[in-house]
Parts: C-alpha cells; sequence; structure tokens
C-alpha cells in the first residue's frame, strides 16, 4: 500500500452534495470504498499512464481542494476527488504521480514564451532542467 484515506466527491450540481469514500493506493491501482470496513471495493482504477492534475480552489467549497485523475491523454475519461486540506491533496497527487509513473513536462523543462500555435498543439519555447540547454 502506498497511501490510504477517506477523500470526497461532489454531487449534484444545483444542490451540491459531498459523498465520503475510503481509498486505498498501491503501485497501480486505486481501490475506492464506500467506507473503511468494507471487504470489497465498490470500483478499482488502473493508475499506471493517468495523469493527475490539480484543481484551482473553489470559491464556493474553501473547505475542499480538488485534484483530477485524467484516464486517457484527451481526458474525457476521469476522475475528480477532493481532499480537506491542501496538504493532503498535494501528498495524493504526489503519490498518484508516481504510482502513474507520469509527470508533468514542467518537472523536466522550464516553459518560456509561446512560439506557435496549430489545430493540434501549442509549441513554447523550453530550457531543459538538468542541463539548462534549449
Amino acid at each position: 500500500m502506498v497511501k490510504c484515506g477517506i477523500l470526497f466527491k461532489k454531487k449534484g450540481k444545483v444542490i451540491r452534495a459531498w459523498k465520503s469514500r475510503y481509498f486505498i493506493l498501491t503501485s497501480h491501482f486505486l481501490y475506492s470504498y464506500h467506507d473503511q470496513s468494507d471487504e470489497r471495493p465498490a470500483s478499482v482504477t488502473f493508475i499506471e499512464g493517468c495523469f493527475i492534475e490539480s484543481l484551482r480552489d473553489d470559491p464556493s467549497a474553501p473547505e475542499y481542494y480538488g485534484f483530477v485523475i485524467h484516464k486517457t491523454e484527451s481526458g474525457s475519461d476521469k476522475i475528480t476527488l477532493y481532499a480537506k486540506s491542501a496538504q493532503e491533496r498535494d501528498e495524493w497527487i504526489n503519490a498518484l504521480s508516481s504510482s502513474a509513473r507520469t509527470a508533468p513536462i514542467t518537472d523536466f523543462y522550464t516553459m518560456g514564451s509561446q512560439i506557435g500555435k496549430g489545430k493540434f498543439s501549442t509549441v513554447f519555447e523550453a530550457t531543459e532542467n538538468a542541463t539548462s540547454t534549449s
């Protein structure tokens, strides 16, 4: 087990209800339980290859700190979860990123100015952090 704890899911668009779930992260899987005492998980997500992204703090829910697990490169299949503190959210993001074996490009490059934009991408000038070369 890499990490475990209670996270929250937002239910409803008009009237918000928060559902707590117990999660266990192993080296490749994220298990979700309705309750910590459950023997069988409610869902299992294969984490390797997923991209994890922090959400901006939501002023309408200041006591929750969110992040998204993108299960596909397009981002259309995703899981949004919330922690009760920014520190806890960051711990989950670090643990999930490690299990996913993915890292944001900014971990390896310092991004510079935009030098081009096309139909499918935007191109930026970048400097490799390890060598300081463009």
